[in-house]
């Protein structure tokens, strides 16, 4: 039976007011309801057995990639999707490599087995305009009086009306007009929920484009004068709200500092014991290369530089001493251990939250992590970490911290579907997470109508 929310409120109320309560906001209706077919099907599932779900249904207006029959395509480095347990569904967001830099965000809801797109692509996809919303944009920027070629003319003005229907200069910084991201960056393994403040953050965000730049090119507006109007303390965060449907481009601190966000690669992770976000980069990929470790409370804005291991650089932890993850690594938490595990390759590393140090475990992966092929996520109900590159046959590399082993697990039942591209296309590579409320590991591949679900253990 469905409540009207306005009775749920009065009850609230009433609750509240009997027991002497705050009254507080009542809580939020859940946005979607249950199939009672997908809710049986994924309740019978056994131990250690998986299962592909019937095709999925997708609530979306815009059709791009096809999502209208496979959902979101699954963006590059963008392996994780993200549980919002108050809305019981996974937020998924990311910017593609080559292809898809859209700025649209993604909604699945296990009970319905359902994808909902939630914020559309506004601007559509940015990725074929990357030649000029990102290089020449740079070179614009490096040098100014040097003429465009022919062939930079030519892209320079193709891009021209749709720049000029899609951006505006609003607030202080250049967005898409319904207030989203210009060429959305890859996430990498930066993707989190964070739950106080109810939103998903995108780590890296929009920070590909020089766009004002190209508003004072495409204005005739002098870039000292657009300059003037952008205001210098957003950084490249960007977060979203799910109940609200918005993009919001994130602050600096008033006071204190916060990492440059310039290594690709990195890794963020919610650790709901601190209440706090940590972010991690160790990346060789960027000149200079980037070494830092920051732990971040969205809610008050606080960033805190972590200086694990008694004080040693990130870059001796992991060259020197190799007791901390390289870059493209994939993290995730368990609050029993007061762990963060980070796999990246056959090795495991962990950081531990109270002794503020990292620590190699092992080289015993049975599957070859990396954020760009698998995805990796903890199972609060086993106290268990599951990762999985989608392969046909279903198998789940499965680690105790606890006995500090690695388990290959070939589950009873179906495979992962495989994706309409192929094998060897990284658009087959997984996306995925844990659903605590339902019990299982949910997997979907990059161009297939199937969502597939494994359970390790009943509870």
């Amino acid at each position: 039976m469905n409540v009207p929310q306005a009775v749920v409120a009065l009850v609230w109320v009433l609750v509240t007011a009997a027991f002497g309560l705050a009254a507080e906001s009542p809580p939020a209706a859940l946005p979607y309801h249950d199939d009672p077919a997908i809710i049986e099907a994924v309740s019978n599932l056994e131990d250690r057995s998986s299962l592909t779900l019937p095709k999925l249904k997708v609530k979306a207006a815009s059709n791009i990639y096809g999502c209208q029959t496979v959902g979101p395509v699954t963006r590059g480095y963008t392996m994780r999707m993200v549980y919002a347990p108050e809305r019981q569904a996974a937020l998924y967001h990311g910017g593609d490599h080559q292809t898809i830099r859209s700025n649209d965000v993604w909604e699945y809801h296990l009970g319905s087995n359902t994808w909902h797109m939630i914020f559309e692509p506004d601007g559509g996809n940015h990725g074929p305009l990357k030649g000029v919303l990102m290089f020449l944009a740079r070179r614009l920027r490096e040098k100014p009086d040097q003429p465009m070629s022919e062939a930079e003319r030519k892209q320079f003005e193709e891009v021209r009306p749709w720049w000029n229907a899609n951006i505006v200069l609003k607030d202080g910084y250049l967005t898409t007009k319904n207030g989203g991201p210009i060429l959305p960056g890859h996430t990498w393994d930066t993707l989190v929920y964070e739950p106080n403040v109810r939103m998903m953050v995108h780590g890296h965000g929009a920070y590909c484009s020089d766009a004002a730049v190209l508003q004072s090119r495409y204005t005739g507006v002098p870039l000292e004068d657009i300059e003037k109007q952008i205001d210098k303390s957003y950084s490249s965060i960007w977060l979203f709200d799910p109940a609200q449907k918005k993009w919001n481009i994130h602050k600096r601190p008033a006071k204190g500092g916060m990492p440059e966000l310039t290594g690709m690669g990195a890794t963020m992770c919610y650790i709901p014991d601190l209440k706090r976000v940590i972010y991690y980069v160790a990346a060789q990929n960027v000149s200079p290369h980037s070494y830092m470790m920051w732990s971040w409370d969205v809610a008050t804005n606080i960033w805190t530089e972590l200086k694990p291991n008694g004080g040693k650089t990130i870059s001796d932890l992991v060259l020197r001493n190799k007791v901390a993850p390289t870059e493209e690594q994939q993290t995730a938490y368990s609050p029993k251990h007061k762990k963060m595990v980070a796999v990246i390759g056959k090795a495991t590393f962990a950081y531990d939250i109270t002794k503020n140090e990292w620590a190699k475990l092992n080289d015993q992966i049975p599957i070859e992590a990396h954020d760009a092929k698998t995805m990796f996520a903890y199972d609060s109900i086993n106290d268990v970490f599951l990762l999985t590159d989608g392969n046909k046959e279903g198998r789940v590399a499965v680690f105790s911290l606890a006995e500090n082993k690695w388990e290959l697990v070939t589950p009873k039942g179906d495979g992962c579907p495989p994706s309409n591209y192929g094998a060897g296309n990284y658009w087959a590579q997984p996306k995925g997470y844990f659903d605590p409320r339902l019990n299982v590991l949910v997997v979907h591949g990059g161009m297939t109508d199937r969502v597939w679900v494994y359970r390790h253990q009943s509870r």
